[in-house]
């Protein structure tokens, strides 16, 4: 399976804003390569599987996790969002079936300024695409206004560590990484913002880590 090292080396600009044929290409590649993690992260999250929840999946990139979700969380309503047009395209491809069942809305919009009413969701999730965001006191603080009282924010990271963090962006002409945090600092942002609970898991040996935090 493809891992994020070839990824980059090979669609340097898409990664982080996937645009036309191109980006269709690496966003299915991206789907494939990250889908194992994917799952193992999801399985982390403890909320009723037969609840009708309102979940947020925030860079939504090719729709795949939020199949994976869907297939979880069978009675729930989902939203993706992106700031690629492209990717918002695929996902409503790939979930076709999610969007025509009413089960699914797509929207192109920013972490940092979202449109969601205050206490909406049930579980906001984040695959692999904190790296590029501008702020994260601003994002963590909308996330925060739009998930309820007792809901919970996963975050899924595949790289962890600066040596692995400076190799993609090495890796990757033109691409650059806003945030190249360690577990504990992302803890640490995530505490300041008043998600005072989190929990950290770390798959096997490897850098692939998940943060479930809660107000």
């Amino acid at each position: 399976m493809q891992n994020l090292n070839d990824e980059i080396s090979q669609n340097r600009s898409q990664v982080k804003f996937p645009d036309g044929d191109e980006g269709i290409k690496t966003l299915k590649r991206m789907n494939e390569a990250h889908n194992e993690g994917a799952l193992w992260a999801i399985s982390k999250i403890n909320l009723d599987e037969n609840k009708q929840l309102n979940i947020l999946d925030i860079g939504c990139g090719g729709g795949q996790n939020l199949l994976n979700l869907s297939i979880k969380f069978k009675n729930s309503t989902l939203f993706g969002i992106d700031y690629s047009p492209t990717s918002i395209n695929l996902s409503a491809e790939i979930c076709k079936n999610l969007v025509v069942n009413k089960r699914l809305c797509l929207n192109i919009s920013d972490v940092h300024k979202m449109s969601f009413s205050d206490s909406k969701f049930d579980l906001v999730t984040a695959f692999e695409t904190l790296y590029f965001w501008e702020n994260l006191d601003i994002a963590f603080k909308e996330i925060k206004r739009v998930l309820k009282k007792d809901g919970k924010f996963m975050i899924f990271l595949e790289g962890t560590t600066k040596q692995t963090l400076e190799k993609w962006e090495n890796l990757g002409e033109g691409i650059k990484l806003k945030n190249k945090l360690n577990p504990t600092k992302v803890k640490e942002i995530l505490n300041k913002n008043g998600f005072l609970n989190v929990e950290i898991y770390q798959k096997d040996k490897s850098e692939k880590t998940c943060f479930i935090a809660k107000v």
